[in-house]
């Protein structure tokens, strides 16, 4: 079972870091436990944000967990990396790092008024390695860090609650089919 907030043993506390959300708790089918909610012989902690989908492979060795909203290759940048003056800001220096420029056009309104200086959405191109805006100009500079973008997790079904591996960014469609009929053949 994902946990979607029901019946699970742990605090979701969804504002507190680092506290486990992408949960998977492991039952024995013919042996679930007395009570609501049962009791789970482990719990999984994948590395994601709120697991959806569960399926396995029809001889139930294999479980599948999706992470709900992964794969979208996306991040902010923080107002203050974003140069100050909208499109016409040439690149800036902030902590020591060149950033690109402002935000991109329009940043007007149909009265003439400019907008507010806010952050931005970076989307990451793997064959360039770099976050950038719709411009196609690089951000590297204002992100950081880096996180896995894991969508679907492979937990094996044989060894309740140690074995699991995961699938890196399957958001495309043809990824995900190569990778269930992979596993259908075996």
């Amino acid at each position: 079972m994902a946990r979607r907030g029901q019946n699970c043993p742990i605090s979701q506390n969804p504002d507190t870091p680092s506290t486990p959300r992408a949960l998977v708790m492991v039952f024995d089918a013919d042996h679930p436990g007395a009570g609501l909610g049962g009791e789970p012989l482990s719990v999984l902690e994948l590395f994601g944000d709120t697991p959806r989908a569960l399926a396995t492979t029809e001889d139930g060795s294999l479980v599948y967990a999706a992470i709900f909203r992964s794969g979208n290759r996306t991040t902010s940048i923080h107002e203050l990396s974003v140069c100050d003056g909208g499109a016409e800001a040439l690149p800036c220096e902030v902590d020591g790092r060149m950033l690109p420029g402002g935000l991109p056009a329009p940043n007007k309104n149909h009265a003439g008024v400019a907008g507010p200086e806010v952050g931005l959405i970076v989307k990451y191109d793997p064959e360039d390695e770099a976050w950038e805006d719709e411009l196609g100009r690089n951000w590297n500079g204002a992100v950081r860090f880096n996180l896995p973008d894991l969508d679907v997790f492979r937990i094996d079904g044989g060894i309740p609650g140690r074995g699991h591996d995961s699938v890196q960014y399957g958001g495309q469609s043809d990824q995900r089919r190569r990778l269930c009929e992979q596993h259908r053949s075996q």
